[in-house]
């Protein structure tokens, strides 16, 4: 894991000392063992390495032979094990065992169409002097984040947006992102809350033409391909071992490490299944770490310290007493972005217990949106239209009341949903069954690249640690979809085929438990609304155009008075407030 970085000046006027250690520095936390970087002619590319493989021979850059190619990358390619092997049997020569220096040599063979070949998590940078390009280039569910920037003098791109900021790029709040935040509890779509800073799309590259600074975004990746091809091979009879047979090996990939790998253990169905599998993996005896709270209604640790028992693993669980907003300002310093979802908090402070110990961690991340862990996917029925069912589901405040909060001044429409069901063409493909489908489809490309993989990213590179997800390989994510909805919640049960593929390996007690949230000890209250109006009372959201201060005194007194629940509404809204209060200063 790292973070890469990079300037192309147009005009090939030098990068300065200052850019280059400026967006260094502003993200040394995703890697703070080395700085490495290409410099020339206008054209530089930075890199900040975590070393988890080969560590003595991963520096980067990677350079080919004749030095007419570099490449860098954050993230890892976990089958490069595979693809050295078939490049030596072509005929490659390789000096490391970098799984870096394996992009390079792939490119060298294949171009860019070697992407099809990779599977990991990774944002990458490839840079082709011969002929004059510069790739950019986003794995296939935006498990690594890649922004970028581009006004007449230059181009800007990095793995965290305050690199970006840090140049003192003119930028604003995006209207649009902000929109889309109080829509959907977080910032989703191309664009982020700054205004002209942008995500490369989850699944995409972008083609930089160094000889008249043109760039084209290309789709590399298309999930319809790939869950085409598994419907044609999946039948009644083998489904379940191949579902278990392609967990595992995910695991099992994902367990390469030159450093000590760890997991996260909630006592859940997804993580238990993680460590049941690498238990059987190795023989080593890895740890695994939890958090408690004190609070029956939230607290895992406990059933966490039970499954730890038998599965004999080296279990650590830190528990807080402290009331955890106090971390809130410091977690979204880290999300960059605003962000509702609280539940960041406890994978930060996760994250900060197990960075004392690893530098690897297998977390559960994406199993809820592929294998239908949400309860609101039993009440989505086939009868009704997906959009309005998927919309209603996902809406935190309504187009009404945001032209309400927003004083009745709004000039932006946001509708990322429908966008999504417009475009993809997975979700118009009769392989894809069903609305419940449908939607565990459409949370997999809108609620996991826009928030839910952000959090083991942000949180795990706060603390410089590998937050690796066995469940987003991408052959689980084609044979998730090419099952049918009743394969995944079947009986009024979550995640049933799941469970039924590893019923022989995790405890009982799990086995039949209901789903329990990754959610922090925060009671709907009377302290922590109180705490929430507080923040937003004073804080200067009025220069986010929020100015309609009788409509969100409104939320509070119908709270309060017992009429309406409005807790996500009013927590939102306070961190939008802090989220300002840190980012306030690059507007």
């Amino acid at each position: 894991m790292c973070g890469v970085f990079g300037i192309v000046k147009k005009g090939e006027d030098e990068i300065s000392d200052y850019e280059m250690s400026a967006m260094h520095k502003a993200q040394i936390h995703r890697g703070p063992d080395h700085f490495g970087y290409f410099n020339n002619k206008g054209v530089f590319l930075g890199n900040n390495r975590l070393s988890i493989i080969d560590l003595e021979n991963g520096n980067q850059p990677f350079y080919s032979d004749d030095k007419k190619i570099a490449v860098l990358q954050n993230g890892e390619i976990f089958n490069y094990v595979e693809l050295q092997s078939e490049l030596k049997g072509l005929g490659v020569n390789f000096q490391t065992d970098s799984d870096t220096e394996v992009i390079l040599r792939l490119f060298e063979k294949f171009g860019i169409s070697m992407l099809e070949k990779l599977n990991g998590m990774f944002s990458i940078t490839i840079f082709d002097k011969k002929n004059n390009k510069l790739y950019l280039i986003r794995d296939r569910f935006g498990q690594k984040p890649l922004f970028y920037f581009e006004d007449n003098n230059k181009f800007i791109y990095s793995s965290e947006i305050k690199s970006i900021l840090e140049l003192g790029v003119s930028t604003s709040v995006n209207e649009k992102a902000l929109v889309s935040f109080l829509k959907y509890n977080f910032v989703a779509g191309k664009e982020t809350i700054f205004k002209s800073i942008y995500n490369v799309d989850p699944g995409n590259y972008i083609e930089l033409n160094l000889k008249d600074n043109t760039y084209r975004e290309v789709k590399w990746w298309n999930a319809e391909t790939e869950v085409e091809k598994i419907s044609s091979l999946l039948t009644k009879d083998n489904r379940i071992e191949l579902i278990r047979d392609t967990i595992i090996d995910s695991i099992r990939i994902r367990m390469r490490s030159d450093v000590e790998y760890s997991a996260f253990l909630s006592g859940g169905i997804d993580s238990s299944i993680i460590v049941s599998q690498m238990n059987k993996i190795t023989t080593n005896k890895f740890n695994t770490f939890t958090i408690g709270f004190g609070n029956s209604k939230f607290d895992e640790s406990k059933i966490a310290n039970e499954v730890a028992m038998q599965m004999n693993v080296n279990h650590r669980c830190e528990n807080f007493n402290d009331n955890i907003l106090d971390y809130w300002s410091e977690v979204l310093k880290f999300t960059e972005q605003p962000h509702g979802d609280v539940s960041f908090i406890p994978m930060y402070l996760l994250s900060k217990f197990a960075s004392e110990k690893d530098r690897v961690v297998l977390t559960g991340d994406g199993a809820d949106e592929l294998f239908g862990g949400y309860n609101k996917y039993f009440e989505i029925r086939d009868d009704s239209d997906l959009e309005t069912q998927f919309i209603e589901s996902s809406t935190l405040f309504s187009d009404t009341e945001i032209k309400m909060l927003l004083g009745g001044q709004i000039s932006s429409s946001v509708n990322v949903i429908r966008e999504l069901i417009q475009n993809d063409s997975l979700l118009s493909n009769s392989v894809l069954e069903g609305n419940q489908n449908k939607s565990m489809y459409l949370d997999t490309i809108f609620l996991l690249p826009y928030n839910n993989l952000i959090k083991p990213d942000r949180m795990g590179m706060a603390h410089s640690i590998e937050l690796r997800s066995p469940f987003m390989d991408y052959r689980n994510v084609a044979l998730a979809f090419a099952l049918k909805a009743e394969d995944k919640i079947a009986n009024n049960t979550s995640k049933y085929i799941i469970r039924q593929a590893f019923k022989e390996d995790i405890p009982e007690s799990v086995f039949r438990r209901d789903k329990q949230k990754f959610i922090v000890p925060l009671n709907e209250n009377k302290v922590n609304i109180e705490r929430f109006y507080k923040i937003i009372i004073n804080s200067d959201l009025d220069q986010l155009g929020i100015t309609n201060e009788k409509f969100i005194e409104n939320l509070y007194l119908n709270h309060t008075s017992g009429k309406i629940n409005h807790y996500r509404e009013l927590r939102a809204l306070a961190a939008l407030s802090l989220w300002y209060n840190i980012y306030s200063k690059y507007f």
